[in-house]
């Protein structure tokens, strides 16, 4: 920032939140016009990119209604809710892509839309997070919370495996060029199905020049090492076999590092708790802030006007808003709406998701979007906290 101007001179470093309150207020230039690329590829799983977009329109929907630092706070933490989805929905989808050696079809013609009310009814790689709105964590409500969180991060396993493969098949794709084969994730597939005829030989030698780094003549390998080349693998297959074993620990930290961060663990913006003690390990938790900006983006509808998307809020029951958290963000708060998530099948079970559900609304009327006006189910509703103007009758 200029000191005799205070605006910006479009060099210096500033942080998320200063950028964002600069382009809103002073309407900064383009920093990455829309006609540059900013990725070398698309994202894998576009359907959660699509998403994603979508809520980050409906979130500058309120733009005049909320103040600006509550409006960087709402962009950051779906932001951060979409990317780690993100990230466990693309350990399935590599996993699964890898084990058929093709991309599947579907992901091809990817039919999510952020627009629909089952964004992800189609989707071969469905996620689901049973979440605890309670705050006793030795209650089965929260065990079942535990255990989702222990099976999502057993997932991140997958991921490593995947990504070294992948990462192996991107390598030989460029640097055997002469094949014409596309360095894409969806293309490479294609030599684990259709395996060119130096493929095996070029990993063999890579395992030959690795063990005659890593031996000396004082020391042999060590035994579990030494099972993996022992183990009769292809050339190729024990390469990513001896990698992941070497190098898994350390990126599973550093993973699970991350998804603490994306899922902001232990804050109001937060997906995830955790306690200090061994016997309150990670779980599913909704944030108040969280709460708040899930139930913003779920009161909004639209319209078409000139072309573009027209938004307006109304209220919406609370069934209604369990189904669409677990349409959309495989959130299971109230038992299963869907079918696809964890059905319960026990009635400890069916007790603790009525519990939670109640958990629920005593949130959400601690953060003022709910009220019980009466024991009717019709009255049972969530409410807009920040009113959109465009009503239905504007059409």
């Amino acid at each position: 920032l200029f000191r005799s101007t205070s605006r910006f001179d479009g060099l210096s470093k500033l942080d998320l939140e200063t950028l964002t309150v600069l382009k809103l207020v002073e309407g900064l230039p383009e920093l990455h016009p829309s006609s540059d690329r900013v990725a070398s590829s698309p994202p894998t799983c576009m359907g959660q990119a699509r998403v994603l977009c979508d809520d980050v329109q409906r979130l500058l929907s309120y733009r005049d209604a909320v103040p600006r630092p509550v409006m960087i706070d709402y962009l950051k933490t779906v932001f951060g809710l979409h990317v780690a989805i993100y990230t466990l929905r693309l350990s399935q989808q590599l996993t699964g892509w890898i084990a058929d050696k093709k991309p599947n079809p579907i992901c091809l013609a990817c039919p999510v839309q952020g627009t629909a009310a089952k964004p992800f009814a189609e989707c071969p790689y469905q996620l689901s997070f049973t979440v605890d709105m309670g705050g006793d964590f030795r209650s089965r409500m929260a065990q079942m919370a535990q255990e989702s969180v222990a099976g999502a991060q057993s997932k991140l396993v997958d991921l490593i495996r995947a990504l070294f493969t992948l990462n192996q098949l991107l390598r030989y794709a460029r640097e055997e060029s002469a094949l014409g084969i596309p360095d894409t994730p969806a293309d490479v597939l294609g030599i684990l199905d259709n395996v060119p005829a130096d493929f095996q030989p070029d990993f063999r030698a890579r395992l030959k020049r690795l063990r005659s780094d890593n031996e000396t003549l004082d020391e042999e390998l060590p035994p579990e090492i030494q099972a993996i080349f022992d183990s009769g693998l292809p050339p190729f297959d024990l390469f990513i076999e001896l990698v992941t074993h070497l190098r898994q620990k350390h990126h599973l930290n550093y993973l699970t590092e991350m998804m603490d961060k994306l899922f902001q663990k232990n804050t109001d913006s937060g997906a995830m708790v955790q306690g200090k003690s061994r016997n309150n390990p990670r779980r599913w938790h909704l944030g108040g802030r969280l709460l708040e900006v899930l139930v913003q983006l779920a009161v909004l509808r639209w319209w078409e006007k000139d072309g573009k998307k027209s938004f307006y809020s109304e209220p919406i029951l609370i069934e209604d808003f369990l189904l669409w958290a677990e349409a959309r963000y495989g959130l299971v708060i109230g038992g299963s709406q869907l079918g696809g998530g964890r059905v319960p099948v026990t009635m400890e079970e069916h007790r603790a998701f009525r519990d939670n559900v109640r958990a629920l609304k005593d949130r959400l009327r601690e953060i003022g979007f709910y009220d019980d006006l009466s024991d009717a189910y019709i009255a049972q509703t969530i409410r807009p906290r920040y009113p959109i103007d465009h009503r239905k009758e504007q059409r």
